[in-house]
């Protein structure tokens, strides 16, 4: 028999005989065919190390098979473009990175939680040292995913002055002094981390600039949530920061130029968010502080100078909603929501001169709700100021404000409890005919100016969440905006490459060898053994494939081979990689392959320095003719190359077309911007 143009001397399975008088049983498989979806990508780690608790120091970790035991021992050897996959595992050690990465190659340290890497699934723990990480005077570092607790000092603790562009994402620490500490450092990320239970703060910055602290849920620290001191251009934005033994986010000591935005702050013994100790130009907005046990916004001691409270909604707190006190001067309170808190919706005091409140909502406070003690020059106007004991305690009320019921939909929500820890389904919506409620709030259109100019008409006081257009309805307005989601974990697939060949071999079928027989040589046939190659987007669709376990090797794209570093969702080995097929399945398949020669070229707008998206590009020289279009982020990739250089045009409808020499040696990435005709 001819299989697949070879000859089957000796079939695997016997020739089915009939003979006169007996009965031949024959018995055969069947089962749903599958489908492969194959990506072919560029490896963007100069090195891939692996660690697993199988491994050796001693092995050189460039393989799940060769791993290393020791997370340090990864650190001491990776640089700049390095990535490391940890397996699951308890790893009781300092890690304390000895490289930095730069900004084009990141130094990135991932737990391999779903063993996608390594092969080994579940938690990665670090503990028991003095520290979780510790990084002293690197920059360029990723850290993301990691269990970290018990430690000594902090879980994670970044230091010194050449510590910048660290990124701490997708980790959970717990039961440390300090959760993540950064000390005289810069540029810090701090992402979607969940933090908890730690011996004195959550997050503390100190003199650390240009950092940020997003997304991350904090609780249940015996001091601060989140603390920041001595720190200039910080964003803290989208955290829950709950049942913390202090405040729930506290900045203090000449910390300028911050945006505190969007978070959830509750339940904390102290303040809900404090700003203490002479700042400015700090943009506390769209935060809810409800719950708390002292007051739910405080600016305290020299808050002076563009300091913004804006669309803020602080209710059910033990003492007042917003509290500038001891010469907090030059500050702006407008479209907050105060309801319900246990002292005043609004409390202005000690010297704190030249504030103004304007298009607030503030109600149902238990004392004033707007009080002003020695303090001079505080202007008050277009609030509705209602059902306080009194509504104004050392002021009086300006002929543009109302004290009206604001009819809010239903503030205490689902639940019918106000704040507490149910408090997120609380609706501070304004009741609007339009949005489908039976009565329209005096509210509506009743602030000082129009909303495009006060910032608000990107946000809703509807349940519809139509925008707030014309003038400016009174109180909080919700954000459109969502959270930015975490980041996938970091893969070690780059630039995708085009029309990659490969071979492809079903290897076995349920643990038996997926063969037809042997030839006249007695070499095996195989059931599948074909060459195959990907699209020019790198990637190719295969349909009606059998279940089994599948070979991928031979890597070659425009008559060169390509080496694999990588692959997923099984590790490569050897230049190799092994994928289970199941029966009635889809699986995706991703390459990461290498070559020595790459050109990366980055099309941009000269005025507005834009990618531009489909500019044609091409690469010339004697046997080399390639044309290609840039993608979305304005880029083509060709690989592999020789080592030589080339011509390299590109050309885009409405901008003067590029021509010049491009050197190819090693990965090379060029620049092109394009001016408009």
């Amino acid at each position: 028999e001819i299989y697949k143009g070879r000859t089957i001397a000796n079939p695997a399975k016997s020739n089915a005989s009939i003979l006169e008088g007996e009965l031949w049983p024959v018995s055969f498989k069947i089962d749903k065919l599958s489908k492969f979806l194959i990506e072919t990508f560029e490896a963007k780690a100069n090195h891939i190390y692996y660690v697993r608790k199988s491994g050796l120091d001693d092995n050189d970790g460039l393989s799940p098979d060769t791993a290393f035991l020791t997370i340090q021992k990864a650190a001491s050897v990776m640089t700049a473009g390095d990535m490391v996959f940890v397996g699951a595992g308890d790893y009781s050690e300092e890690v304390a990175p000895q490289n930095s990465g730069t900004s084009e190659g990141k130094i990135i340290y991932v737990a391999d939680v779903f063993g996608s890497y390594t092969g080994d699934a579940g938690e990665v723990k670090i503990f028991g040292q003095n520290y979780g990480f510790h990084i002293l005077n690197k920059g360029h570092i990723e850290i993301y995913g990691f269990k970290i607790s018990d430690t000594l000092n902090a879980g994670i603790y970044i230091e010194g002055n050449g510590s910048s562009d660290i990124e701490i994402i997708g980790n959970t620490i717990s039961d440390n002094p300090y959760g993540v500490q950064v000390e005289n450092s810069s540029s810090a990320e701090i992402k979607h981390n969940l933090i908890y239970s730690n011996s004195l703060d959550g997050i503390f910055l100190s003199n650390s600039d240009s950092s940020s602290v997003i997304g991350n849920v904090i609780y249940q620290n015996l001091l601060d949530g989140i603390k920041i001191a001595g720190s200039q251009n910080v964003a803290v934005e989208y955290n829950k920061s709950f049942k913390n033994g202090e405040r729930g986010i506290f900045v203090y000591s000449n910390s300028n130029h911050f945006q505190i935005k969007n978070n959830i702050v509750y339940l904390n013994t102290l303040d809900g968010i404090k700003v203490f100790d002479h700042a400015s130009s700090v943009n506390l907005s769209g935060n809810k502080s409800y719950s708390n046990y002292g007051s739910g916004i405080v600016f305290d001691g020299n808050i002076v100078n563009a300091n913004t409270v804006i669309s803020n909604l602080v209710y059910a707190n033990q003492k007042s909603g917003i509290v500038l006190s001891d010469n907090s001067v030059n500050n702006t309170v407008s479209n907050n929501t105060s309801f319900q808190n246990s002292e005043n919706g609004i409390l202005i005091k000690l010297g704190s001169n030249n504030n103004e409140i304007r298009d607030n909502i503030i109600t149902a406070n238990t004392l004033a709700g707007i009080k002003v003690s020695d303090s001079s020059a505080v202007n008050n106007s277009y609030n509705d100021v209602w059902q306080n004991s009194p509504d104004y305690d050392g002021i009086s009320a300006d002929p543009t404000e109302i004290s009206e019921d604001p009819l809010f939909v239903d503030p205490d929500g689902e639940d019918n409890i106000l704040g507490q820890e149910g408090g997120e389904d609380d609706s501070f919506y304004l009741s609007e005919v339009a949005a489908g409620q039976i009565q329209d709030s005096l509210c509506l259109d009743a602030g000082s100016a129009l909303a495009s100019d006060l910032e608000m008409a990107d946000k809703t006081t509807r349940t519809d969440e139509v925008l707030d257009l014309g003038t400016v309805n009174l109180g909080y307005h919700y954000s459109l905006e969502e959270i930015p989601p975490l980041p996938a974990a970091p893969d070690p697939f780059g630039q995708a490459i085009g029309d990659v060949n490969f071979h492809l071999l079903l290897k076995t079928q349920g643990g038996i060898e997926a063969i037809v027989g042997t030839d006249s040589l007695d070499e095996k046939i195989y059931k599948y053994s074909d060459d195959n190659q990907t699209n020019a987007s790198g990637s190719l669709e295969m349909e009606n494939m059998e279940f089994g376990s599948y070979i991928f090797s031979d890597f070659s794209a425009s008559g060169q081979d390509l080496d694999l570093i990588t692959s997923y969702p099984y590790p490569a080995n050897e230049g190799k990689t092994e994928v289970n097929l199941s029966p009635d399945s889809q699986q995706e398949v991703k390459l990461g392959l290498r070559a020595e020669n790459t050109l990366l070229v980055t099309v941009e707008d000269a005025d507005t320095s834009l990618p531009l998206f489909s500019a044609g590009v091409n690469l010339q020289k004697t046997g080399c003719d390639i044309t290609k279009p840039t993608d979305m982020n304005g880029q083509a990739y060709f690989i592999p190359l020789e080592k030589s250089v080339y011509t390299l045009e590109v050309e885009m409808e409405g901008y003067e077309s590029y021509s010049g020499n491009v050197s190819v040696n090693g990965r090379t990435e060029k620049v092109i911007q394009l001016t408009k005709e």
